[in-house]
């Protein structure tokens, strides 16, 4: 267990799970607007079952066997060209999430479990580094 401090928290790690997900232009706040719903559920249920995939074996690598009470969420988006608002983050690593609550990382994303939800960009040289890390650190 290591101390962190978020948003001026003092808070106790009690571990952590990050996965690596390809964000869709789709599902952010202005793809939902212009694609068809089925579009968006197809792709949806796509990012949310590769998250649970990657979930469940990143929580098993960690040893974490139960949901954490209480977790920050921090989002790292590495980008190239231009950079997504963080609006429009927010909505396309919303599968993602929802896949790893799906795991058992945390029982659900509300408030009265995400503690902080913190999001940061790096810039990459090429197209290929372009991602976007999740995680997941259950705190105390």
């Amino acid at each position: 267990m290591k101390k962190n401090s978020y948003l001026n928290l003092n808070v106790l790690s009690l571990g952590q799970v990050t996965i690596t997900v390809k964000t869709d232009s789709k599902l952010t706040k202005n793809g939902l607007k212009k694609t068809h719903y089925k579009t968006i559920a197809s792709l949806t249920k796509k990012h949310r079952d590769s998250a649970y995939e990657q979930a469940c074996f990143a929580k098993a690598e960690a040893g974490i066997t139960k949901p954490f009470k209480e977790a920050v969420i921090r989002i790292k988006s590495y980008w190239c060209g231009v950079r997504m608002d963080y609006d429009g983050l927010a909505c396309s690593v919303a599968p993602a999430i929802d896949g790893m609550v799906d795991a058992g990382i945390i029982e659900d994303d509300n408030p009265s479990i995400v503690k902080a939800y913190l999001m940061e960009y790096e810039k990459v040289k090429t197209r290929k580094e372009v991602r976007v890390d999740v995680s997941i650190e259950g705190v105390q």
